[in-house]
């Protein structure tokens, strides 16, 4: 399940209540640039003139729908959704290329089915049947309420006249209406912490390879497109997986390049489902430009998710491999997930990137793998193993070499939604951008950060606490349980 910024920043309004600020949407056009009307919140029979004296404004959504068609120019939608008459000149329309990033276009005209951007897009031209936002990302401040049709003046103006059926967001306390987007980053990338499941491997998890044109020792595709997904129940094991579509016969992806030495034996496994065609593993020896001679299974057919271990030496003359997953049909489709490769008699594994701390890296496993569709797998935990701090970031160091493929847990890490902020485009981005943090998680994450960096309001604070806590002994990583922590009675001991 994902989420958008958007999602996540109404969702902190809502879950606080009104103690940080208020959702709304327009019930009319006002007329002006400098005012938005909303007679249901702002008339004075229900709310008090002075409840938003002060207050910041952000006016966000307007449409959203799927496009029919689009352009490098233009954004297309059939269904005449949009009011016509240039009434959305100014407005930002943003959608998601096919690689699945945010691209935004800025309206320069527009009619009731057709959106366009002299400018062009920001990110790319978005996939013909893309879903779509139309947003503002306007900020201003309150200036003064008519509660006789309930207008909200707002200064400075925003460049269309706000159209009907706009959301809104009033942000109280001095909350600049930015702040929420950097502290929901903020959080995703530090205090949101799942445990995830990944595979010990000298290369990247899968779902990270690249998905450019292929490039020696960088991997990439030939003849196929790869697409990171994300899995859902059944098979949800993992919580990523990559799919290759073949273009061409023998399209594949390849993964970065690992350095072995002559007479290493490398063990290659995961997990399969075969969407088309056959789908196949090859380990490619890329100092003499031809593939390593694998044993055990590495052909596989049909969509039912098939485990996988394959293992084969390395020659002579060869300090550099990939792995390339694919298949030799033109259509081949195959969804690989739990991707990993070690090298036997390799003892120190160095954790990706992301994973920041050794307190991030939980239960190690030892797994024995089914060669075939009707065997179980068998796990037990990795006794000799240590995770020590390495640089700015972790490595696993075994007594004894794995010889059998290993998988551990990991305290997970988001990506930010948008890389700045403060303009409309960016805002665009971040709002239409998505995660699969639970919103819950994030909305809470997000209202601790931005109420420790603003320190005020502290009865809030204490409920946001109180709710991220509760969620986080559910959905978090809990570092006193981190395998390095024995426990002695209820007195977590540190393991030396």
């Amino acid at each position: 399940m994902t989420t958008t910024g958007l999602a996540i920043r109404q969702r902190l309004l809502r879950e606080t209540r009104g103690a940080l600020g208020l959702l709304g949407k327009t019930t009319a056009d006002a007329g002006g640039t400098d005012r938005l009307r909303d007679a249901l919140r702002w008339n004075i029979s229900t709310r008090g003139v002075d409840e938003v004296a002060g207050a910041f404004l952000r006016v966000t959504q307007a449409f959203a729908g799927t496009a029919t068609a689009t352009s490098s120019t233009s954004l297309t939608d059939a269904t005449a959704p949009f009011p016509g008459s240039n009434e959305l000149t100014g407005a930002l329309v943003a959608a998601y290329t096919a690689a699945g990033a945010v691209t935004v276009l800025t309206i320069t005209s527009d009619t009731s089915t057709v959106l366009t951007g002299a400018g062009g897009w920001s990110n790319g031209t978005p996939a013909a049947d893309s879903s779509y936002l139309v947003l503002y990302e306007h900020v201003a401040q309150v200036v003064r309420v008519d509660p006789d049709v309930g207008d909200l003046y707002f200064d400075p103006p925003v460049t269309p006249a706000v159209v009907s059926g706009t959301a809104y967001e009033l942000w109280f306390k001095g909350i600049w209406p930015d702040m929420p987007d950097e502290a929901r980053d903020a959080a995703l990338r530090g205090r949101c912490s799942p445990w995830r499941t990944r595979a010990l491997s000298v290369f990247p998890e899968v779902a990270d390879w690249s998905t450019a044109a292929y490039a020696s020792s960088a991997g990439g595709v030939t003849n196929a497109a790869a697409e990171p997904l994300t899995l859902a129940f059944p098979e949800r094991i993992f919580d990523r997986a990559l799919l290759v579509t073949n273009s061409g016969a023998n399209g594949y992806c390849a993964s970065p390049s690992a350095y072995v030495q002559p007479t290493q034996s490398v063990v290659v496994f995961g997990r399969v489902a075969a969407r088309a065609q056959t789908a196949s593993v090859r380990l490619r020896d890329i100092s003499n430009g031809a593939d390593i001679t694998l044993s055990g299974t590495s052909s596989f057919t049909l969509r039912g998710q098939q485990w996988f271990v394959c293992s084969g030496l390395v020659p002579s003359g060869c300090g550099e491999i990939q792995l390339w997953l694919g298949g030799a049909s033109a259509s081949c489709v195959g969804e690989w997930s739990g991707v990993g490769c070690i090298i036997q008699n390799r003892t120190e594994y160095p954790l990706v990137d992301a994973v920041l701390s050794r307190d991030d890296v939980g239960p190690v496993y030892e797994y024995l793998l089914p060669t075939g569709v009707t065997g179980t797998k068998q796990r037990q935990p990795v006794a000799g193993v240590r995770r020590e701090q390495a640089g700015d970031g972790v490595t696993l160091l075994f007594d004894a070499p794995p010889v059998r493929p290993v998988y551990f847990r990991v305290a997970h890490r988001y990506a930010a939604l948008q890389a700045d902020y403060m303009t409309a485009v960016q805002r665009a981005t971040g709002d239409a951008a998505v995660t699969d943090c639970d919103v819950d998680y994030a909305a809470w994450a997000a209202a601790v950060e931005l109420l420790e960096l603003g320190g005020q309001d502290d009865r809030t604070l204490k409920l946001a606490l109180k709710n991220l806590n509760a969620i986080d002994a559910r959905l978090g990583a809990d570092p006193m349980l981190a395998p390095q922590f024995q426990t002695q009675g209820i007195i977590p001991i540190l393991s030396l």
